[in-house]
């Protein structure tokens, strides 16, 4: 019998990173019965979202970086949490593209 225990390869849950692979989408899945798909709202889309990038290891220096900025706009910020959910998702993505750009310019010229 298949168990996890067995540690069959269909069972393994070790990860194994691929190069540029975060880690987050390293486990692999066992989806059990039928799929059912779903659209999401754009309210439950941002909360997958923020959950992602909020739990992606790899990401914990932007996290920070992004925090710092924060605090640094506004010394007597409160809510640090709300605000860095609502607007880190496209701080990061404007970060990222950034550095792309900077890094093909190194490139090119």
């Amino acid at each position: 019998m298949k168990s996890k225990n067995n540690q069959d390869e269909e069972y393994n849950d070790d990860v194994h990173l691929h190069e540029n692979q975060l880690s987050i989408f390293s486990r692999r899945i066992h989806l059990f019965g039928q799929p059912h798909f779903t659209t999401l709202s754009w309210s439950e889309y941002n909360l997958v979202r923020w959950y992602v990038l909020n739990n992606c290891e790899e990401l914990k220096p932007y996290l920070s970086e992004h925090e710092n900025e924060l605090r640094k706009e506004d010394s007597f910020i409160q809510d640090v949490a709300t605000k860095q959910k609502d607007q880190f998702p496209l701080w990061f993505e404007q970060r990222v593209r950034y550095s792309i750009l900077n890094f093909i310019c190194y490139l090119y010229f």
